[in-house]
């Protein structure tokens, strides 16, 4: 079959180079340029996409079997992943700062463009974010578009006990806001700019 393979332990195939040049670690089948099997077997699941290179699987297609890429690196290191291409070699990056544990995502070869702390915060346009959610640019926007001319867009505060104490609601099939409190409508600005308050 043209195949080199190394054994260990006897008759137990370890790694296999096909005659196309394709690695198998712990099987005999890759299904990439670099195959790793965890549990030893070749990859039953479906076939990686085209172009893929490195196939890392479980060695199974059992519903509860995992695996993992794990980078490691030192507690004020970086571990990360760059995307390259003819023009730049890492134009795009994602990576784990160890020294604040912070994932920062850097996109056309510039700056930081997002980033999500120890705590959980989201920062784009900046790397200190204090509050859950900061944008930061010269114009910032948030935009909240339904695929339905008649969907409603909602906006929900709420605590642990009820998620939906209060809420803003553009209704797109009619044009206009409202505001419940409650559960219930308590303000509507309608298209004309008028405002009714315990009337719609």
């Amino acid at each position: 079959s043209n195949n080199l393979r190394f054994y260990s332990g006897g008759a137990n195939e370890r790694l296999r180079i096909t005659s196309t040049g394709n690695i198998a670690i712990a099987n005999s089948s890759p299904g990439a340029r670099l195959d790793v099997s965890r549990l030893g077997s070749a990859w039953t699941g479906p076939s990686p996409i085209a172009g893929t290179t490195i196939l890392a699987h479980s060695g199974t297609t059992g519903t509860t079997s995992p695996s993992y890429l794990n980078l490691a690196a030192g507690n004020a290191s970086i571990s990360g992943i760059h995307f390259g291409d003819t023009d730049d070699i890492d134009v795009g990056v994602f990576q784990y700062t160890h020294s604040d544990n912070q994932f920062q995502w850097r996109t056309n070869g510039g700056g930081i463009d997002m980033v999500l702390d120890s705590v959980g915060r989201i920062g784009l346009g900046l790397t200190d974010p204090d509050t859950d959610l900061v944008i930061q640019k010269t114009s910032p926007s948030l935009k909240l578009t339904s695929t339905s001319t008649v969907g409603n867009t909602n906006l929900y505060f709420g605590d642990t006990s009820n998620n939906t104490q209060g809420q803003i609601q553009f209704h797109n099939n009619g044009d206009f806001f409202r505001v419940y409190i409650g559960g219930s409508e308590r303000v509507r600005i309608d298209s004309s700019g008028r405002v009714g308050i315990g009337t719609s």
